[in-house]
C-alpha cells in the first residue's frame, strides 16, 4: 500500500513571517501617506518649557579696606652730566714708623753729589772694548734663602761657590761685622722681617761683603756709581756680579739718606733693599739669579732698581782699573 508523504510546517516560523509581512505593508502605507501629506511631518517651531523659579539668596556685604590710590610714575629723563676730568692724586709720601727711639733723616728729594770714589773713576783715555750683543752664565747654582734678611749672605755664598770656594751660609752670616752703618757692618738681625731701614734690621752693603769674601781667599771688589757697561763686561767675560737692588729688581725709586748715630757717616738706604746676582744680558733684558729663583728684567727696570743704592756691586775684578 502506498502512503503519500505529508510536508510539516513550523507554526512559529509561519507566524513570524506573516507578522513581518504585515509590518512591511504598514510601513509602506505610512511612508506613502506621509509623502502625499507633508504637513503631517511638520513639528511646532517653538516648544515652551515650564519655567522654574529659583529662590533668591542674599549674600552678606563685606567691607573691604580702602587702599590709597596708585599713581604710575612718569619717567623723567636724566639731565645731561658733563663728566669732570679725574684728578690724579699726588704720589704718596713714604713714611716709616718704628717703635725704637733711634731716628733717621729721610730726604728723598735731596740728590747727593755723584762723585765717584777715586778708585772707581775710569781713566779718561781708556777705550772700552765693544760688548757682545748678549752673554749668559749658565754654570751657576742658586739656593733658597734661610730667612727674609739673609739675601747678601745667600748671594755671596752662591757667588763664591761659582769660583770654587764653598762657604756655609750660616757661618758667613755669623762672621759678618755688626754696625748701625750698613757701609761697615750688618744692621739688625737677619731673622727679622724685611722692609725696614736702619737703624732697624736692614742688612749690609757691598764694602763689608767684599771684605768678608776676601777673608776666604776670593778676589772681591766693592764699588759704587758704576756704569752698566762695567758689570755687563764682567758677564761677557764669564764672571757673575753681585748687585744691590730694591725688591726682586723692581723699578722703585724709594732711596733715602741716612746718618748713622755711631759715626755720623751718611749713606743712602732703601726699604726692601735686596741683593742678587747678575748672570746674563741681551739687547733688552738682564738675567738675575735671586736665591733659588731665576728670572729676567728689562734693562730699564734693572737700571732704575740698581740706581737707588747708587749702582753698588761686588765684582771679581777691579773694574776701576780696566
Amino acid at each position: 500500500m502506498n502512503i503519500a508523504q505529508t510536508r510539516w510546517i513550523d507554526p512559529p516560523l509561519t507566524i513570524a513571517l506573516i507578522a513581518a509581512y504585515v509590518a512591511g505593508l504598514a510601513t509602506a502605507f505610512i511612508v506613502t501617506y506621509a509623502l502625499l501629506n507633508p504637513g503631517m511631518l511638520q513639528l511646532p517651531s517653538q516648544i515652551e518649557l515650564p519655567k522654574i523659579e529659583l529662590p533668591q539668596i542674599e549674600l552678606p556685604q563685606i567691607d573691604l579696606p580702602q587702599w590709597p590710590p596708585f599713581h604710575l610714575a612718569t619717567e623723567t629723563p636724566a639731565p645731561d652730566v658733563t663728566p669732570t676730568p679725574t684728578q690724579v692724586p699726588p704720589s704718596p709720601t713714604v713714611t716709616y714708623t718704628a717703635t725704637s727711639t733711634a731716628t733717621f733723616t729721610a730726604t728723598p728729594t735731596q740728590k747727593p753729589t755723584n762723585t765717584p770714589a777715586p778708585t772707581q773713576t775710569p781713566k779718561p783715555t781708556e777705550t772700552r772694548p765693544p760688548l757682545p750683543p748678549s752673554a749668559q752664565i749658565t754654570n751657576i747654582s742658586g739656593h733658597p734663602m734661610i730667612s727674609l734678611l739673609d739675601c747678601e749672605a745667600r748671594a755671596s755664598v752662591d757667588w763664591a761657590n761659582f769660583f770654587g770656594t764653598p762657604i756655609d751660609e750660616r757661618e758667613f752670616l755669623d762672621n759678618m761685622p755688626r754696625s748701625d752703618n750698613p757701609e761697615k757692618g750688618y744692621v739688625g738681625n737677619w731673622w727679622d722681617p724685611a722692609g725696614n731701614i736702619p737703624p732697624y734690621s736692614y742688612g749690609i752693603h757691598a764694602a763689608p761683603i767684599a771684605d768678608e769674601l776676601r777673608s776666604y781667599g776670593l778676589e772681591a771688589y766693592a764699588g759704587k756709581y758704576m756704569q752698566l757697561e762695567d758689570i755687563l763686561s764682567e758677564i761677557a767675560a764669564g764672571r757673575p756680579v753681585i748687585v744691590w737692588v730694591v725688591g726682586p729688581v723692581q723699578p722703585a725709586q724709594i732711596g733715602v739718606e741716612y746718618t748713622a748715630a755711631s759715626d755720623g757717616e751718611t749713606t743712602w738706604v732703601a726699604p726692601y733693599q735686596h741683593t742678587v746676582i747678575l748672570i746674563g744680558y741681551d739687547e733688552n733684558t738682564v738675567t738675575i739669579q735671586d736665591g733659588a729663583n731665576h728670572y729676567t728684567r728689562t734693562r730699564s727696570d734693572f737700571e732704575i732698581s740698581w740706581g737707588v743704592l747708587k749702582n753698588m756691586a761686588v765684582t771679581a775684578r777691579d773694574v776701576s782699573g780696566k
